[in-house]
């Protein structure tokens, strides 16, 4: 169960806009409450999501990227778990409806348009994600939260570089076949 805070008490993440340049999210002061809410949602999307593009995207470089996003973010949701739980802080188990409809219009596309749509929401995704991680592991109030956003950091970042890297080569048409991806 979540901690009562007074009505205003947090901020909300701000969704990133999309331009042709890198999408820039911003993330305001989250209490641990909700840090603990987002984090876990942004597990389950991606979660979510990367079994979709497993199943469908075009690109082995995609699928193989798709496969670390499951395998990742399902270890994530765990550790965010364990730091959560003896605060009586629960976790997010299921997409939201944003991503909910994303799936069902990336489940109606193809081939390399498939690719780039779901590329381009988990760089979005990373990017306001890692903001608000980087946020709490300067500013949240319980240790073991902090701990956890400061352990997660990297390979929030990692999972950005590697994102925005393949969606540039989606978009110059250069991805490699059959390459692997480094895990």
């Amino acid at each position: 169960m979540f901690v009562a805070v007074a009505p205003g008490a947090f901020a909300q993440v701000t969704p990133p806009k999309l331009t042709k340049e890198a999408p820039t999210g911003t993330v305001e002061k989250l209490t641990d409450a909700k840090f603990v809410e987002k984090a876990s949602q942004c597990d389950a999307n991606e979660i979510a999501l990367g079994k979709v593009a497993v199943a469908m995207a075009s690109s082995p470089q995609v699928k193989q990227f798709a496969q670390k996003m499951i395998d990742d973010h399902t270890k994530c949701c765990k550790m965010l778990m364990e730091a959560a739980s003896p605060k009586g802080f629960t976790c997010v188990t299921e997409m939201d409806a944003k991503h909910k409809d994303l799936r069902v219009k990336l489940e109606s596309m193809k081939g390399a348009d498939f690719d780039r749509e779901y590329m381009k929401h988990v760089v979005m995704g990373h990017e306001m994600a890692v903001k608000m991680f980087q946020q709490q592991a300067q500013n949240g109030q319980d240790a073991n939260l902090k701990a956890f956003a400061a352990k997660t950091l990297p390979a929030l970042q990692q999972h950005q570089t590697m994102a925005q890297e393949i969606m540039t080569g989606l978009q110059k048409g250069t991805t490699k076949t059959g390459s692997v991806i480094q895990r």
